[in-house]
C-alpha cells in the first residue's frame, strides 16, 4: 500500500537524493520512468479530486489559480508580439491552462494565437480536444495537439519558434530540472517569454518530514511497511531543524493540509503518488539562469511584480516564475 501512496523515492528533488539515500548512477532514468507509470494511468477526473482537497485545504482551487495568474501574464506578454504568436503549453493535461490564456485575451486576438499542446497522458488532451473544438478552434489552424513529455519538445517545434513558452504545474513531474528547462528555453525564440507557474515547497527534500505527513494522514499503512521506509531511508528518524522562512513555513503546511484531505476523499481508492518534484521556486529561477534566460531585466518587471510571484498570501506554495531569452 505504501509504495502506491508514495511512488518511488526517485520522483523527489534530484538535490535531495543524497537525503533520501538513493545514489544510483542510472538515477535520471529511473526517476522518469517512475514518473512515466503515473502519466500512463492519469483520468480527467482526477482534476476534479485535487481542486475538491485543494479547496477543503484552504487553497480555493490551486490549479484554477495558477492557470489565471500565469494567463493574466501571458495575455500581457503576448501583447508585445506583432503578427502570429505561437504559444507552447507544456504538460498541457485538459487545456484549461490554454483556456486560460484564451479567456486572458480579447476574442478578437484569437486569430493571432497557435497553440501547441503537449502532455504525455493521451486521454487527458482527448478532453483538451473537445473542450478547444467546442469553443470553435480547428485543430490545424487554431491549435496542435503532441502526445509526449516536455523532453521530446525538439521533436515538436523547431529551435527558437516559440514567442510564449509555458509550464504550469508540470515541470515538477521531474526529479531532475536541466532537461525540461533546457529544451523549453531552446525552443523560445529571441526575445520571448517563459513561464512556468507551479506547486513548490520544500517538504519532499527530507524523509523525516514523509514520514510526519504519513502519521497524519488518514490511512492504515501496515506498521511493518512504515518500518520498511525507514529501514530504505535510514535518514527518516533524524531530528531535523524547522523551517526559518515563515512563507516557506506555511508552504508545507499547506501542502500537508492537502495530502490529508486528499487522504480523506480518496480513502483506499488512492490515485495520485505524493512524492514529485516539488522545490522552493528559487529553484525554477537559478535553473532559467543557468540555461542562458534573463529573469531580471525590465520587461520582466512589467509582466510581474516580483519574480518568483508569490500568489498566495504569507506563503510560497504557488508561484509564478518569468524569464526571457535575451
Amino acid at each position: 500500500m505504501l509504495d502506491s501512496v508514495l511512488g518511488s523515492a526517485y520522483r523527489v528533488p534530484s538535490c535531495a537524493h543524497a537525503t533520501w539515500s538513493l545514489n544510483d548512477r542510472d538515477a535520471i532514468r529511473l526517476s522518469e520512468e517512475a514518473y512515466r507509470a503515473e502519466w500512463d494511468d492519469l483520468r480527467g477526473d482526477q482534476h476534479a479530486l485535487i481542486a475538491r482537497a485543494s479547496e477543503l485545504a484552504g487553497l480555493a482551487d490551486a490549479n484554477r489559480l495558477l492557470n489565471e495568474e500565469n494567463a493574466r501574464v501571458i495575455a500581457s506578454a503576448f501583447r508585445s508580439f506583432d503578427g502570429m504568436i505561437r504559444i507552447l503549453d507544456v504538460g498541457a493535461g485538459t487545456g484549461d491552462t490554454t483556456l486560460s490564456i484564451l479567456e486572458s485575451l480579447d476574442k478578437s486576438e484569437w486569430a493571432r494565437a497557435f497553440f501547441t499542446l503537449v502532455d504525455p497522458a493521451e486521454r487527458l488532451l482527448e478532453d483538451a480536444d473537445r473542450k478547444l473544438r467546442e469553443r470553435g478552434l480547428r485543430e490545424g489552424e487554431h491549435f496542435a495537439l503532441h502526445v509526449a513529455s516536455d523532453l521530446d519538445i525538439p521533436t515538436i517545434v523547431a529551435q527558437e519558434s516559440q514567442n510564449i513558452v509555458t509550464a504550469v504545474a508540470s515541470i515538477h513531474h521531474h526529479a531532475f530540472l536541466e532537461g525540461p528547462f533546457e529544451r523549453c528555453a531552446w525552443a523560445v525564440m529571441q526575445g520571448g517569454i517563459f513561464t512556468t507557474a507551479d506547486w513548490h515547497h520544500g517538504l519532499w527534500e527530507h524523509p523525516n518530514r514523509v514520514l510526519g505527513l504519513l502519521r497524519e494522514l488518514r490511512l492504515r499503512v501496515p506498521e511493518e511497511e512504515m518500518e520498511g521506509f525507514v529501514r530504505s531511508h535510514p535518514r527518516a528518524p533524524e531530528a531535523i531543524a524547522d523551517v526559518k522562512d515563515p512563507r516557506e513555513k506555511r508552504a508545507r503546511e499547506q501542502i500537508a493540509n492537502f495530502w490529508i484531505e486528499y487522504s480523506e476523499l480518496v480513502g483506499d481508492e488512492w490515485r495520485l503518488q505524493i512524492l514529485e518534484g516539488h522545490r522552493p521556486a528559487t529553484r525554477y529561477i537559478e535553473r532559467m539562469e543557468s540555461v542562458g534566460m534573463d529573469t531580471r531585466g525590465t520587461p520582466i518587471g512589467e509582466l510581474i511584480a516580483a519574480n518568483p510571484y508569490a500568489i498566495l498570501p504569507e506563503s510560497s506554495l504557488l508561484c509564478i516564475c518569468v524569464a526571457q531569452k535575451t
